[in-house]
């Protein structure tokens, strides 16, 4: 009877280490399973976005100056391309043009982040610790008083040690001009489209409650510069303002810049840009449209 027992114990003792073998198995399959799921389905999402992109409008819409944006593999250097890796250069991919005008930044430090930790890949200026930003070439951003539409698709997660946001700018303090300079005024409360013009600003908007600190929007800024001059935006679509432009634009040409300013250290923007899509002319109601659907497809963005 000692024996059979004996026995009995030792058949279910190597039973066990058997059954445990295999759960131990099991699991590692599972995670190797839901891990390999995952990569796939960002894989998809990515080459979505690619197909999505290489299909839009925005090729085929006249005067389209810039086009940035982060799931082509022409966007970066592929050595760049990974996600906490450093930014040098966001390539153009205007393809109405044989001279790209890509944003750099030579400065190691200076650099923003690529971002890959969602779904699709963005940029990340870290403003309040870094002071990211890229340099554009002179003239990308419309001069003088010239007409221009743009869109730009981002974030901006509350940071109470950034007064300032600036994410597109263009001129020197002595001529400034804050084309697109996102004022935090309060936790819910931004004033936008701030444009000076000869010391004395010509275009300001709040917008209070309908940029959320988590998600990515549809910001487009519209200027026409026929009479009556008019500058108007929209928020995923939907305008939110519209002032009449009583002075000519004197927007610089030179110190075009993503994400910062070239006299202010501390209004540095911090936050994430998905796409930024820029063009020399006040594009229609219809085209604008077609813009921001195409923006919203890509993005997940209801408008």
């Amino acid at each position: 009877m000692l024996r059979i027992t004996n026995s009995y114990q030792k058949s279910f003792k190597a039973f066990s280490l058997i059954e445990l073998s295999i759960v131990i198995l099991i699991i590692g399959i599972l995670v190797a399973g839901v891990t390999q799921s995952s990569r796939l389905i960002n894989a998809m999402r990515i080459q979505s976005a690619r197909s999505i992109t290489l299909s839009a409008p925005v090729s085929s819409i006249n005067g389209l100056v810039l086009w940035l944006e982060t799931t082509l593999e022409k966007s970066f250097d592929p050595n760049q391309a990974s996600n906490g890796s450093e930014i040098s250069t966001w390539f153009d991919i205007n393809p109405q043009t044989t001279t790209p005008l890509n944003a750099t930044q030579p400065t190691t430090g200076r650099r923003p982040i690529y971002n890959s930790a969602g779904s699709l890949p963005l940029v990340n200026f870290n403003g309040a610790t870094n002071g990211h930003f890229l340099s554009l070439p002179d003239n990308t951003i419309p001069s003088g008083d010239s007409a221009f539409s743009i869109f730009m698709v981002f974030r901006m997660p509350f940071d109470g040690a950034i007064k300032n946001h600036d994410v597109l700018v263009t001129g020197l303090w002595t001529n400034p001009i804050n084309l697109i300079r996102i004022y935090k005024q309060s936790s819910t409360t931004y004033t936008v489209l701030n444009y000076l013009a000869g010391g004395a600003t010509t275009a300001s908007q709040v917008l209070t409650g309908n940029i959320s600190s988590d998600s990515l929007i549809i910001f487009s800024a519209i200027y026409k510069s026929s009479s009556p001059k008019t500058l108007t935006g929209f928020l995923n679509s939907t305008q939110f303002a519209s002032s009449g432009v009583s002075d000519p634009r004197a927007t610089g040409s030179s110190y075009q810049m993503i994400g910062g300013n070239a006299w202010v250290n501390f209004e540095f923007f911090r936050g994430d840009i998905a796409e930024i899509i820029i063009f020399n002319r006040n594009i229609s109601n219809d085209e604008r449209v077609d813009v921001e659907k195409y923006l919203a497809r890509k993005w997940s963005i209801k408008i």
